[in-house]
């Protein structure tokens, strides 16, 4: 029950980074930086994202689920300042 009360900020927190590291690789890729560093920046992202998702996958359903929405609401909270414009 306990992960259950931790997995929303967990997935936040994986959110928060993945978001972090995808800006910086758009950032990067306007900046004219070579396409290795994009490929690692998306294997990076990639990497967290699933090894949080599957450690929080074998405390069952409902922490997966409960991260998911921290997940979600990390993207929202990154994608608000652009739909401002």
């Amino acid at each position: 029950m306990t992960l259950a009360l931790v997995a929303p900020f967990a997935g936040l927190l994986l959110g928060s980074l993945y978001f972090r590291i995808l800006a910086g690789a758009v950032d990067g890729w306007l900046a004219g930086r070579g396409a290795g560093r994009q490929i690692g920046l998306l294997l990076l992202r990639l990497g967290l994202a699933g090894l949080g998702f599957a450690l929080l996958a074998q405390a069952g359903a409902l922490p997966l689920l409960l991260a998911l929405a921290g997940f979600l609401l990390a993207r929202h909270l990154a994608t608000r300042p652009a739909e401002r414009g």
